[in-house]
C-alpha cells in the first residue's frame, strides 16, 4: 500500500521538474543577447572618421607599450604623437540597448585632465553617455554604457583626445558591440509581467522564495523584458507543483 501511495508522486513530482525544465530552457533561449560588431578595426577605420591628425589604426604586434584589445589592430590616438589631438567618429546607427567596447588609455596620469573621453551622442549632438579612458596602458578594459531609454535613435560614438601634453594624453578603443537585449512590455498587462520584472531585479525569490503581490511589483517595476516573464513562469511551476507533490500525496496511508 505505501509503494502504491508513493508512485503516484514519484510521477507526478517527475513531470514537474521535466515541465519546469522546459520551461526554463525556454526562458534562457529567448534571453539570449543579440551582438552585432560595430568595429573592430582588423582593416583599418572601416568607415569612422577621424578629425585632427591624433587617429589612426595601430597593430598589436610590435607596439612599444604592449598594449593589447580583442584582435591584432585596433585604433588610438598614439598612432603618430602624444601631444596630437582629434576626434574620431563611428558611423550613425540606431541606439541598442547596450553600447560595449574595450577601452585604453589616459587624461593625465590621475585622470584629472578632463580632455579624453568616449561619448555617445544622439543626432542633434546632445550626449546621452560619457566616460573617461581607463587610466591604463596595456591590457584593454571593458567599458559599458546602458542606454534602453533612447533605443532606435539614432546616435554615434566619438572618442575625443583633446590633451596636448607630453605624456599620458592618449586613448584607445577596439571591439565596439551593439547589444539588443529584446524588447519591452508594459508591467501592468499582466500579473506575470510584472512578476518577471521582479524576478530581473532578483527581488521575487531566493532562498526563501518569498512572493510579493502584482499591484505592488507592477508599482515598483514599470517593465519587465519577455524572457524575464517565462523565467517567472518556470520557477513559479517549478516551486508549486514540487511543493504539491511534496506535501499532497494521492494515496493517504493514515
Amino acid at each position: 500500500m505505501g509503494l502504491e501511495a508513493r508512485r503516484p508522486r514519484r510521477r507526478a513530482r517527475a513531470w514537474a521538474w521535466v515541465l519546469g525544465g522546459l520551461l526554463v530552457a525556454g526562458a534562457t533561449a529567448q534571453a539570449a543577447e543579440t551582438v552585432r560588431v560595430l568595429a573592430d578595426f582588423e582593416d583599418g577605420l572601416g568607415g569612422w572618421t577621424a578629425e585632427g591628425d591624433a587617429f589612426g589604426v595601430s597593430a598589436v604586434e610590435g607596439d612599444r607599450w604592449q598594449r593589447r584589445g580583442e584582435g591584432g589592430f585596433f585604433a588610438d590616438s598614439l598612432h603618430r604623437s602624444e601631444q596630437a589631438t582629434g576626434i574620431l567618429r563611428s558611423p550613425e546607427f540606431p541606439c541598442p540597448d547596450e553600447v560595449r567596447f574595450l577601452a585604453n588609455g589616459w587624461d593625465r596620469r590621475d585622470g584629472s585632465g578632463g580632455r579624453n573621453f568616449y561619448r555617445l551622442r544622439l543626432s542633434d549632438g546632445t550626449a546621452i553617455a560619457e566616460s573617461g579612458p581607463p587610466l591604463c596602458t596595456g591590457r584593454f578594459v571593458p567599458m559599458r554604457w546602458q542606454v534602453t531609454e533612447h533605443k532606435g535613435k539614432p546616435v554615434r560614438i566619438e572618442v575625443v583626445d583633446g590633451a596636448a601634453d607630453g605624456s599620458f594624453a592618449w586613448l584607445a578603443i577596439d571591439a565596439v558591440e551593439l547589444v539588443d537585449l529584446g524588447a519591452l512590455v508594459p508591467a501592468d498587462q499582466s500579473d506575470l509581467y510584472a512578476v518577471g520584472a521582479q524576478a530581473e531585479a532578483g527581488r521575487v525569490w531566493g532562498p526563501g522564495w518569498s512572493f510579493a503581490t502584482s499591484s505592488t511589483l507592477a508599482r515598483s517595476t514599470p517593465r519587465a523584458r519577455p524572457e524575464s516573464r517565462m523565467a517567472a513562469l518556470a520557477c513559479i511551476v517549478l516551486k508549486v507543483m514540487t511543493w504539491a507533490t511534496r506535501s499532497r500525496p494521492y494515496f493517504s496511508l493514515t
